[in-house]
């Protein structure tokens, strides 16, 4: 009786153990990692994976991926599987997003397997897979791009005595409306008064475009400056004048990307050069600017007073003359040619001998786009025109 009262104790005991065991085994729980699946190829975009802690399954259910994602930033312990590894390193935090595109070069040299840089878009981490990029399945972002400055575009556009198509020539309204409607630069005519100022004018007397008479030469400024220079054109440019080849210069001053084309008209003597020269180094905007003429021993004296700091360009007009500016144009090694449009597309050997000597071409005068195409077909570049906008905008 008492071994089966002391077996029947032991049963209970056991019993009692078996039953606390049981109790208490549900709540020990082991954590189990589980990656997110990826949205499929035809997204485009590639979510990045998180690891999300589960409670385990009943025996032979698989495990849940209804979980919500683990909180952003916060590392999640257990096993990684290699799916889940995009971003992180087993055990390791990802690194933090990009915040911009990679600069050009960047995107796509990483070695095989690496994973792809990854873009923040608001509070999601997204990673553009391989082949997907927008550069049309190469692999890698486009580049963001900067406009290039307006003398590496294809084409350059320089407002023909300032922009004439719409205000009245050499004058200060035409010049600023040439950097307002975003030309690439603009042409001006340079001459002396008989008190020795450098003033912006075309023609050898005012008659044209003034209302004044008498040449240049033979007044002052005082008096040519009283003349209206924009009546003729329009009444709403009444009082304009005849503007200093300083006023003139200042309107593109703050523009360094600009060009100004300043030609060297009529003059009485050599000195004159020497002071539409001076004028040019005193607006400190040589660096920009071309001199043109049309009597290139006048470059003499621009190489005498401001040496190499200033491009020369050497205008031509027939086949004998443009001819001789290339060569020239070349052995300076600092210069170009301006020619009249009608003769290049008739002699545009002229340009490819030009191209051939590195030196760039110019022609003027072109106001219609349909010429311009012509000029583009055969390789000129730079156009010398009354409407820059107009010429710009063509397709």
């Amino acid at each position: 009786m008492r071994t089966t009262s002391y077996a029947f104790t032991r049963w209970i005991a056991a019993a009692s153990l078996v039953l606390t065991l049981a109790a208490c085994s549900p709540r020990t729980e082991t954590m189990q990692a589980v990656t997110l699946p990826a949205p499929s190829p035809a997204s485009g975009v590639q979510t990045a994976s998180h690891a999300v802690a589960v409670a385990p399954s009943p025996a032979g259910a698989p495990a849940s991926t209804s979980q919500p994602a683990a909180p952003a930033g916060q590392t999640v312990s257990g096993p990684a599987s290699a799916s889940s590894q995009t971003g992180t390193a087993a055990g390791k935090p990802a690194a933090p997003a990009a915040s911009s595109r990679p600069a050009a070069g960047e995107a796509g040299d990483s070695p095989a397997g690496a994973v792809p840089a990854a873009t923040a878009t608001g509070a999601s981490t997204v990673a553009t897979p391989p082949g997907t990029g927008s550069a049309g399945g190469a692999g890698k972002p486009e580049p963001q791009r900067e406009t290039p400055p307006r003398q590496d575009r294809q084409s350059a556009y320089i407002a023909h005595r300032g922009f004439s198509g719409i205000a009245p020539e050499n004058t200060l309204p035409a010049f600023k409306e040439a950097m307002d409607q975003g030309a690439d630069g603009f042409e001006l005519d340079m001459q002396v008064t008989a008190d020795g100022q450098v003033v912006v004018l075309h023609d050898y007397n005012l008659d044209r475009t003034t209302n004044g008479k008498g040449n240049l030469k033979d007044l002052p400024y005082k008096e040519v400056r009283r003349k209206d220079a924009g009546a003729w054109f329009s009444p709403k440019f009444a009082g304009t004048y005849v503007p200093l080849l300083d006023e003139a210069l200042a309107t593109i001053q703050p523009y360094p990307d600009r060009t100004v084309y300043c030609e060297i008209k009529g003059y009485r003597q050599p000195s004159d050069v020497l002071l539409m020269m001076d004028r040019i180094k005193e607006s400190h905007v040589q660096s920009h600017t071309v001199v043109s003429s049309f009597r290139y021993g006048d470059f003499t004296y621009v190489r005498e007073r401001l040496g190499r700091s200033v491009k020369l360009g050497f205008l031509c007009d027939n086949a004998a003359s443009c001819k001789d500016a290339i060569g020239l144009a070349a052995k300076d090694g600092n210069a170009m040619i301006h020619a009249s449009y009608p003769l290049l597309l008739e002699k545009p050997e002229l340009v490819r001998q030009a191209a051939a000597a590195n030196v760039d071409v110019a022609a003027w005068t072109v106001n219609r786009p349909d010429i311009k195409q012509q000029l583009e077909s055969i390789g000129v570049r730079f156009f010398i025109t009354d409407q820059p906008v107009l010429l710009r905008t063509a397709s």
